[in-house]
């Protein structure tokens, strides 16, 4: 929904697949926390997020670990406390993604994860 969401605990926690659409990424911002994609590995089930900002968190922007697949298209994530995207035992793909200003690294990738990334932003 357009708008600006304030998430007040920590994190959205994610354990099923589910699509997360914003009316696009100049008009629906996150903040305060971000997402935490955990739940279930299923082959061929995943989390998508969508046409948002996120901005301005406690920790990470999106963060999946230890769960779900999942996949951000036409996001950007910028001014996290952490990392704007964290992957740990887990597979994710950015898809025209801009990822700013995070305090520790933009993208963090553990070896036991896999990020994909693809578009010309």
């Amino acid at each position: 929904m357009k708008g600006t969401h304030i998430v007040t605990e920590k994190n959205v926690t994610i354990e099923h697949p589910i699509k997360i659409f914003g009316a696009g990424r100049d008009q629906t911002f996150v903040k305060g926390y971000g997402f935490k994609i955990a739940g279930k590995k299923e082959e061929g089930k995943n989390v998508v997020l969508k046409d948002m900002t996120i901005s301005e968190t406690s920790g990470y922007g999106v963060e999946g670990r230890d769960g779900l697949s999942w996949l951000c298209d036409s996001m950007t994530i910028t001014q996290c406390g952490r990392s704007g995207v964290c992957a740990v035992n887990t597979k994710g793909r950015l898809i025209n993604c801009v990822i700013t200003q995070c305090e520790y690294s933009g993208i963090y990738c553990d070896s036991t994860a896999l990020i994909e990334l693809e578009g010309d932003q």
